[in-house]
């Protein structure tokens, strides 16, 4: 009897045992499950202020360093125990927008995508959050020439609001006044006002005036005036603005420049300089008081005074204008480089006019070198015109009629895709269409090349009648002697191989600023020494891809090309 209680004791302790390593065993995996949860749960609270600390520098304009604190906050978003896919979607969203105000228009519209995809795994993809990335993405879209494309996002984008939040939402006005953007794009600017209408009845119920929504709408309404020829109630709109934003943040503040900006531009659209030239003063005014006399931003409005004394046959006031451009651009070359371009550029086209075509080269080349950087191929054709008629006043003709065949290709394809010329900067001083191909005609026919020169007025006309089946043939005949000829091939093969290397040492540039701007933010973590949760190290300098290492080197590598093509000794047929 005493054996059996002590077998049963002894079965009931190792029972006890097992049981008890068991439970140990479970807590133990529990409790450390619970700990991986914990030392993943701060990555949330890390991308919950790195969100605040993004909002902030938004705010304040400050793209380039919010879209660094977006990714981070992705990042550790992302790298969490349980991500939060419409916190994610939202951040895509906001990186997207800061891409797209850096005017990295391929990597914006990488994450509106990519927002949008994050969105549809929710059962919110058709709330209010996707109707305002699908609106910042429409914005996108107008920038990069898909007006269609962006209406369409735009009218979904509505219809999803207005099933969410009503018909009267102060919010539709964002969303309204994105639709009006693209009518005016799309040249529909009695539509434009319809929607504008709608949004003007909305904030009338709903809404200050001080809102920027509310400026925006009437900023927009004034333009569809202006190109309905209404230019007394466009007036009455751009100072309506204008009075608004010094009402609200007082006349010297930054804040008003935008809409003096407007104004200004509008009153030499109509040709009234007398009023234009005093408003870009006074733009002026504002931002040396608040930045000082030297800001980038006051070279470009020297360019536009220069190009309004040029317009009114004021040379020496303009040449003054011109060069205070040159001389601050020049300050911001690297950082700026389509400002200080489009500076020299338009201080070129001075000279020209008064036939200084000695003075001009050196800038001519430095600032053909800096659009061609960019990697804009629609800067080219505007700098390769100047290029043009220089080397034509250089007496290098055969030269100069190389570039301005290549100028007017551009014009070519474009009507023979039924396309419009590309939207550049307004205070880039533009040729005509037919400026340039008046000029390239009559230069290709005082080099004896006339069948080249009817070839191109043939090719400028692809929706040309044809007489007789005679008449057509002999235009399809001479139509074929617009192709470059075998030296302008070896020239053009030569000339592309310079481009894309002045677009590679653009993008070096670029990316040993982004290095700079990485750097100085590791140093102050270091400093502080704070180091990053996630374990990044020093970032590493990026390697270079262009063969030239400095601006000098490209506009050396340029000047030499262009020495080679002038001294070969070979006849263009």
């Amino acid at each position: 009897m005493a054996s059996d209680i002590n077998q049963s004791s002894t079965a009931y302790k190792a029972f006890k045992r097992i049981v008890g390593m068991l439970i140990n065993y479970v807590k133990k995996r529990f409790i450390l499950k619970e700990k991986v949860s914990d030392a993943q749960d701060w990555k949330r609270r890390k991308a919950e202020v790195l969100w605040k600390e993004a909002v902030e520098l938004q705010n304040s304009g400050n793209f380039v360093k919010a879209l660094s604190k977006w990714a981070d906050s992705a990042k550790f978003e992302a790298d969490s125990s349980d991500p939060r896919l419409d916190f994610l979607a939202n951040v895509y969203n906001e990186i997207g927008y800061c891409n797209y105000r850096n005017r990295n228009y391929g990597e914006s519209k990488e994450y509106y995508e990519l927002s949008l995809e994050t969105y549809k795994k929710l059962s919110i993809f058709r709330g209010s959050s996707t109707a305002y990335t699908m609106n910042n993405y429409a914005l996108l879209l107008l920038e990069i020439g898909e007006e269609v494309r962006a209406e369409k996002m735009i009218k979904e984008s509505l219809k999803i609001l207005e099933k969410s939040v009503g018909n009267d939402s102060p919010l539709l006005v964002y969303v309204l006044n994105n639709m009006a953007r693209a009518f005016n794009r799309l040249k529909l600017y009695k539509e434009s006002e319809k929607i504008l209408n709608r949004a003007i009845e909305i904030e009338g119920k709903m809404m200050v005036k001080e809102s920027p929504e509310v400026i925006t709408t009437l900023e927009l309404l004034a333009v569809a005036a202006f190109n309905l020829q209404e230019f007394e109630r466009a007036e009455a709109l751009f100072l309506q603005v204008v009075k608004i934003r010094e009402d609200s943040k007082g006349e010297m503040h930054v804040g008003v420049i935008s809409a003096l900006f407007a104004l200004g531009n509008f009153y030499s659209d109509i040709g009234e300089y007398n009023k234009s030239e005093p408003v870009f003063n006074r733009c002026m005014e504002i931002l040396s008081h608040n930045y000082g006399p030297e800001h980038r931003f006051i070279g470009v409005f020297f360019n536009q005074l220069g190009w309004i004394a040029a317009r009114r046959e004021q040379l020496e006031q303009a040449e003054v204008y011109f060069f205070m451009a040159v001389v601050i651009a020049e300050k911001f070359t690297l950082s700026h480089r389509i400002e200080a371009a489009v500076c020299l550029y338009n201080s070129v086209l001075l000279d020209c006019k008064k036939n200084d075509y000695e003075q001009v080269w050196d800038k001519l080349l430095k600032s053909w070198s800096l659009l061609a950087s960019s990697g804009n191929a629609d800067y080219l054709p505007v700098i390769q015109f100047a290029v043009t008629k220089v080397l034509d006043q250089r007496n290098q003709s055969t030269l100069a009629a190389f570039f301005g065949k290549i100028t007017v290709q551009k014009t070519i394809e474009l009507l023979e895709n039924e396309q419009s010329s590309p939207s550049l900067p307004r205070w880039l001083i533009t040729p005509k269409d037919y400026e340039v191909t008046d000029y390239v005609y009559d230069l290709l026919c005082r080099l004896g090349r006339l069948k080249e020169a009817q070839a191109m007025n043939v090719r400028l006309d692809p929706y040309r009648v044809h007489v007789t089946t005679l008449h057509e043939k002999t235009s399809n005949y001479l139509s074929a002697f617009w192709e470059l000829t075998a030296v302008e091939k070896v020239w053009e093969s030569h000339y592309n191989a310079w481009l894309k290397q002045a677009h590679l040492w653009g993008s070096d540039v670029d990316k040993k600023r982004k290095y700079d701007d990485e750097y100085e933010h590791y140093q102050l973590i270091k400093k502080n020494k704070k180091p990053t949760r996630d374990g990044s190290g020093e970032p590493q300098l990026p390697q270079r891809e262009s063969q030239y290492n400095n601006m000098d080197e490209l506009i050396e590598g340029l000047a030499i090309l262009l020495e080679k093509f002038r001294v070969a000794k070979v006849r263009i047929d």
